[in-house]
């Protein structure tokens, strides 16, 4: 019989901290310190925000792909050390001339460190989140959420002190209190919580109301008592406490929100790292054919041997004819010296080709160029970027021919006096646009 228990499991100071989701009707929880997990329970693990780095950015791409091809290249400036295997989760949202991205990025030996953890107690997680973002799925059952509205929530229910705004299914900003300001005590705390309070409000888009202001983890007249109480709109979240019936205090709002989300099937909004990641999904996909695939595996090996007997073997003999081939020539033609053509013409395409990909900018240094060249007044709409051996193709839509020339006029200066080639160009009927398609060397 399939497990009806959903599980939120975050790291804790002396281990992990776990809690299931024991009745979904009435949305009762229940903490495990050591969880006996059915194979079919869905796990929903999360990792520190202090151990990632967040940004926020606009591409001019609406496929997933290229986005990620793109994120490296946007993270560096938010790594104080360099990341050799980064881990990216992000939202993307539909704006104006591409997409805009809010990310986060974890090394993957993090990653892989928690779900090694794991796997000792035989759990494969099928999310793995930002934790500060945990009590989300709680706020949204406790009605606190309103649609179309901004919420900014104050998140103090365990360290580190996570500040964010949320508006809908989409995370707006996160930012946490520096361990350095937490060392320094409540107060420092309290005012570096109003500078970033104040600092995410003014960061909201225009579209949207400000909504409430939702405070967890600290006593309402603690706040009143710190200054608070002006910035804040409402002061305790209402109702979560009944939710988690039996559990020691607010060390089970993240967890708990995490069984919920894994209930929903909503983790994946809440960052997940292991969302869209294509191995896991072929995992799950084989799992059922793991044996075949074991006993492939080892005849291929048995093969392979053989094959690799059969190489040293034809190696040996040719060796031997080269070391015949040389004495015959020597003994032939003493005074000229041996070439071998085939050779040389191999190691001068190889340096050929090394010198050419070297020259060859990436596509992350192609798109910062299209875009401080083509001003905004030329109203371009891209539509598609690819990058080959040959050079870049641009697709796009503007609203005449004239748009078109001031858009190849401007790409001029980017190939340095060299020929930008139209391949295509045409007006959709539908549109009246100007589909153009053109060729940077």
């Amino acid at each position: 019989m399939k497990s009806q228990a959903t599980w939120g499991v975050v790291p804790g100071a002396t281990g992990n901290f776990w809690v299931r989701l024991v009745d979904r009707a009435h949305r009762v929880f229940a903490c495990d310190a050591t969880p006996r997990i059915g194979r079919r329970a869905m796990v929903v693990a999360a990792l520190s925000a202090v151990e990632m780095a967040l940004g926020k950015t606009t591409l001019p791409f609406a496929r997933r792909d290229q986005i990620r091809a793109l994120l490296p290249q946007e993270a560096k400036d938010l790594l104080l050390t360099p990341v050799d295997h980064p881990c990216f989760a992000m939202q993307q949202e539909q704006v104006a001339g591409g997409s805009a991205i809010f990310f986060a990025l974890c090394a993957r030996q993090k990653l892989e460190g928690l779900l090694t953890g794991l796997s000792a107690l035989t759990v494969q997680p099928i999310g793995v989140v930002i934790a500060e973002l945990a009590a989300w799925p709680l706020l949204q059952e406790a009605g606190l959420l309103v649609p179309r509205t901004a919420t900014l929530v104050i998140d103090a229910s365990t360290l580190p002190i996570a500040v964010y705004t949320i508006a809908d299914t989409h995370l707006l900003d996160l930012r946490l209190v520096a361990p350095a300001t937490a060392a320094r005590g409540e107060e420092a705390i309290v005012r570096e919580l109003a500078w970033l309070a104040r600092d995410l409000n003014d960061r909201l888009p225009h579209t949207l109301d400000r909504g409430r202001t939702i405070l967890l983890g600290q006593p309402e007249s603690g706040w009143q008592r710190q200054g608070l109480d002006d910035l804040v709109a409402s002061a305790l979240v209402p109702g979560l406490a009944e939710l988690g019936q039996g559990l020691p205090g607010w060390a089970w709002l993240r967890p708990a929100g995490l069984a919920l989300a894994a209930a929903r099937g909503e983790h994946s909004r809440l960052l997940d790292f292991l969302h869209d990641a294509t191995e896991r999904a072929w995992q799950k996909i084989m799992q059922p054919w793991r044996k075949t695939f074991i006993l492939a595996a080892c005849l291929l090996l048995v093969w392979d041997g053989w094959e690799g007997v059969r190489l040293f073997q034809a190696k040996t003999r040719f060796d031997k004819l080269k070391v015949e081939t040389d004495m015959l020539f020597h003994q032939a033609l003493p005074r000229i010296p041996i070439v071998e053509p085939r050779l040389q013409l191999q190691q001068a395409l190889h340096q050929q080709v090394r010198a050419a990909r070297q020259e060859q900018p990436g596509l992350g240094t192609w798109v910062a160029r299209i875009q401080t060249a083509v001003p905004a007044t030329t109203q371009v709409k891209w539509l598609w970027l690819h990058l080959d051996p040959e050079g870049v193709q641009l697709t796009g839509e503007v609203a005449s021919y004239d748009h078109l020339d001031r858009v190849r006029s401007a790409l001029l200066p980017v190939v340095q006096g060299r020929e930008v080639r139209t391949e295509e160009a045409h007006i959709v009927p539908e549109t009246r646009l100007v589909r153009f398609r053109l060729r940077l060397p």
